[in-house]
């Protein structure tokens, strides 16, 4: 939330914000939740992907202030002008798409320069990390890395890369 919210006092004007792969539109919908409680829902625009039209959307106490969209990550281009969104949002979402080099391309052409990804994704601790896609640099050095619950035998940790449009 913290990046969300530095975003929209640099950006100073309307402000775009992408979930991608929504799933129950429960993120997206406590995003409004803090941006109205801090007076901000009326300087930004929310968009919510998913790959289906979801019930629960319609249910939640936000829903008529987000732009929901059927879509997927590869057919982004089609939804949204070049440079249009200033936040895109992808817990998890990027996991199952097909083609992710696609995928960025895509996120790449519809993000504004110095527009930002929030890119989260299960990851087993026993492969290398993957690169930072191209056309994107690092917010903050390194992937944040969270491990799994130490009671799970798993080798599998939450990555999270925050990066930005170069």
């Amino acid at each position: 939330m913290r990046q969300i919210l530095q975003g929209i006092k640099k950006r100073g004007k309307r402000y775009r914000l992408l979930d991608l792969g929504a799933g129950s539109g429960t993120t997206i919908n406590d995003i409004a939740t803090e941006l109205e409680k801090r007076r901000l829902l009326g300087n930004v625009e929310l968009y919510a992907t998913g790959v289906k039209l979801m019930p629960e959307w319609k249910s939640l106490p936000n829903a008529a202030k987000i732009k929901w969209m059927v879509t997927h990550t590869n057919n982004l281009a089609e939804r949204f002008l070049p440079n249009s969104i200033d936040f895109v949002n992808a817990n998890y979402s990027l996991a199952h798409s097909q083609n992710k080099e696609d995928a960025f391309l895509q996120i790449h052409r519809i993000l504004r320069k110095g527009g930002r990804i929030i890119y989260s994704f299960n990851h087993n601790f026993l492969n290398k990390l993957p690169r930072i896609p191209k056309g994107f640099k690092a917010v903050k050095g390194k992937p944040q890395i969270k491990m799994s619950d130490p009671s799970e035998d798993t080798n599998t940790v939450t990555v999270v890369y925050y990066l930005e449009k170069k």
